[in-house]
């Protein structure tokens, strides 16, 4: 019986070597769960979260936006990994892409979410991290 998943990132995706590989991995696991008719499945959400990682620790920023955080559909309501989540990380690389109005727009999605966190169920709070950034800009 399965009571319920949720996706979960894991922060050093990108620091391997094998990052370009692992990244075609997810990203075939992306289409095969959209293609089997599951595209808000916590696997495609997962998949296509740590493919952002491995693509922003490469700095592919618009790859990043438009790869992975584009067709991601988290589940809004729910805490941990959602669309807060998702939120933040498109915040980040607008911000580093120079689009600090659209930045700014995606990070105070992300500080008005409490419930979202980073990697997992358990992880930093998303809202404490982009208010930060917010501060910043």
């Amino acid at each position: 019986v399965t009571l319920g998943t949720t996706p979960v990132i894991d922060p050093s995706a990108g620091a391997a070597p094998s990052a370009p590989l692992r990244a075609a991995e997810l990203a075939f696991r992306a289409r095969v769960e959209k293609g089997a008719g599951r595209s808000g499945s916590a696997e495609r959400t997962s998949a296509l979260l740590n493919l952002a990682m491995i693509l922003l620790k490469a700095e592919q920023f618009e790859a990043t936006l438009v790869e992975a955080l584009g067709p991601v559909d988290p589940t809004p309501g729910s805490g941990g990994v959602n669309a807060g989540t998702v939120a933040y990380l498109k915040g980040l690389c607008l911000k580093r892409m120079g689009r600090a109005p659209q930045a700014k727009q995606e990070l105070e999605r992300a500080a008005e979410n409490k419930t979202a966190t980073l990697w997992t169920n358990d992880g930093p709070p998303v809202s404490e991290r982009a208010s930060r950034l917010l501060s910043s800009m």
